[in-house]
């Protein structure tokens, strides 16, 4: 991830290089905004890191576009392959057997919020598309994701449906 992190930064390094020279051109560094340890690694005392962590709102938005950009098309080639069509095959088909397990199992098994897996039992929100077969899994519905772009084919399967029972269950 600390890869990904750098390579986000790389449109924007041109104002964040702009700002440290523009800044540096203001005055010299001072010796009471460093430690150095006993192994030669520095480290930014406290008002110094204050100072610049005060600057994280202009690199956020800077870098948010390209952020977004890049959450886009990565979730863009994952979508393609889910089996799932939300409206009709999560609504009829994983939606209805969600009520027979306890936040805390749908919170568990999706490692979600609490809140967030009590929207999914209730039905008030339709959860993000990568939690569909962990759900459906979990209602012991089982889907054909080989047939990607024809219509889904569900089976009930009480054996599938008691091992990831088990599992959210901790037995």
């Amino acid at each position: 991830m600390r890869g990904l992190a750098c390579d986000l930064m790389e449109p924007v390094r041109p104002l964040v290089d702009a700002y440290v020279f523009d800044w540096l051109n203001r005055g010299p560094l001072q010796r009471s905004w460093f430690f150095e340890e006993a192994n030669g690694n520095c480290r930014l005392m406290g008002k110094f890191a204050s100072e610049l962590s005060q600057t994280a709102l202009i690199w956020r938005k800077a870098v948010s576009p390209y952020a977004e950009e890049a959450a886009k098309i990565f979730w863009q080639g994952r979508t393609r392959r889910s089996p799932f069509n939300p409206e009709k095959t999560y609504g009829s088909k994983i939606l209805p057997h969600l009520s027979k397990f306890t936040v805390k199992a749908i919170s568990l098994a999706l490692d979600v919020s609490h809140p967030y897996a009590t929207n999914i039992r209730r039905g008030t929100t339709i959860p993000h598309p990568r939690h569909w077969m962990t759900l459906a899994k979990l209602a012991g519905v089982m889907v054909n994701s080989r047939l990607e772009n024809s219509p889904v084919s569900v089976v009930d399967s009480s054996r599938a449906s008691q091992r990831t029972k088990a599992r959210v269950q901790g037995r």
